[in-house]
């Protein structure tokens, strides 16, 4: 999943790197220069959103299903 939203993804941030002098001049407002901006900056973050909602997924599952082994008693005992 990470190699089909990253490649793309850094891909696409190159090319507008690349490519933000004539976007400059194309657009002419700032305020849709902020939102194509936005847009892309949004975008080129993406595969560290996914990354991070895969990481929290198998954390969560992780804490449900942790066994603590064979030498640990699963009964608390009071001190």
């Amino acid at each position: 999943m990470l190699l089909y939203v990253g490649f793309p993804t850094l891909l696409g941030g190159g090319i507008f790197m690349m490519s933000y002098g004539p976007i400059l001049d194309a657009v002419g407002d700032p305020n849709v220069l902020v939102l194509v901006v936005s847009t892309v900056v949004t975008l080129v973050f993406l595969p560290f959103v996914v990354l991070l909602v895969y990481t929290f997924h198998i954390a969560s599952i992780a804490s449900r299903t942790a066994d603590f082994g064979p030498f640990v008693p699963r009964v608390g005992f009071e001190e």
